[in-house]
């Protein structure tokens, strides 16, 4: 099982000042040109997770991550729209009905299996079993912006970032 787990970090937070179960590295992103690529095919399964700690500062249309391409348009992505965490997926976008806070430190994972797909904030499960998706190709995955255009720049921190080749749960 593959798991790539980015600890980024130029910030550091005492751990007096919080009491969520995280790395003390964070990375911030200004919401305007910041984001990190990685080549990876990972997300080209029919199942996996991408799940990490995520501090949004403003509200606004905004991706979290996003793996897969522009040019077949078959993405996975966690994206706010304005304070509404959305799944995008190739013509299966998903409103998950979750408002995001800003200010405020937010476990969150994605994970899909076959055409189920949970998103997970902070340990509650929000699922949908209703969608069609497409594995996304490309091989690459964006933190901070969307692979099929950047844009959509995250303003925040997020730390801990980890993609996995199977569908965690609550529990893992």
């Amino acid at each position: 099982n593959l798991k790539l787990w980015l600890r980024c970090g130029d910030k550091a937070e005492p751990e007096s000042t919080t009491s969520i179960a995280r790395s003390d590295f964070y990375t911030d992103f200004d919401g305007t040109n910041d984001y990190v690529s990685v080549a990876t095919s990972a997300h080209q399964t029919t199942k996996g997770t991408i799940s990490g700690w995520f501090y949004p500062v403003l509200d606004g249309d905004q991706t979290l991550f996003s793996v897969g391409t522009a040019s077949s348009g078959k993405v996975r992505a966690l994206f706010l729209n304005g304070a509404n965490l959305k799944f995008i997926g190739y013509s299966a976008d998903w409103d998950t009905t979750v408002d995001i806070v800003t200010n405020t430190w937010y476990h969150l994972a994605l994970t899909w299996d076959g055409n189920n797909v949970v998103v997970y904030v902070n340990g509650i499960a929000y699922p949908n079993s209703s969608l069609t998706l497409n594995t996304p190709d490309g091989t690459e995955l964006k933190i901070g912006t969307a692979t099929w255009t950047n844009n959509y720049y995250f303003d925040g921190a997020i730390s801990n970032l980890s993609l996995y080749q199977t569908a965690l749960d609550a529990q893992t």
